[in-house]
């Protein structure tokens, strides 16, 4: 892993994978979308926020990291029976866990 890494940044690594390989779900398994032209659309929107976290984390840009997972906590909102835990990622962000500030 890298230098920077730390146990307090498990939970947003846990969140970018589960955004990142949870959007591409519907490209395996279709029949499992609830309407494909929809799902595909949001998943790729929330596949490209997994992305952006996996991309800006390595290089140890950990206030951005925590600046998009505060920002999900609109999704959190918005996908309300889902709203526990992206409220619980949003306050990870909120609080700059994954920095340490």
């Amino acid at each position: 892993m890298h230098s920077h890494f730390s146990l307090r940044h498990i939970p947003t690594l846990f969140a970018s994978a589960a955004t990142t390989f949870g959007g591409v779900i519907h490209f395996f398994n279709a029949e499992y979308a609830i309407s494909q032209a929809v799902m595909v659309i949001g998943m790729a929107r929330i596949t490209a926020i997994g992305i952006a976290i996996f991309t800006v984390y390595p290089r140890g840009k950990l206030e951005v990291v925590n600046t998009v997972m505060a920002i999900l906590r609109y999704v959190g909102f918005v996908n309300g029976f889902r709203a526990g835990s992206g409220l619980a990622i949003a306050a990870w962000g909120w609080f700059s866990m994954t920095a340490g500030r």
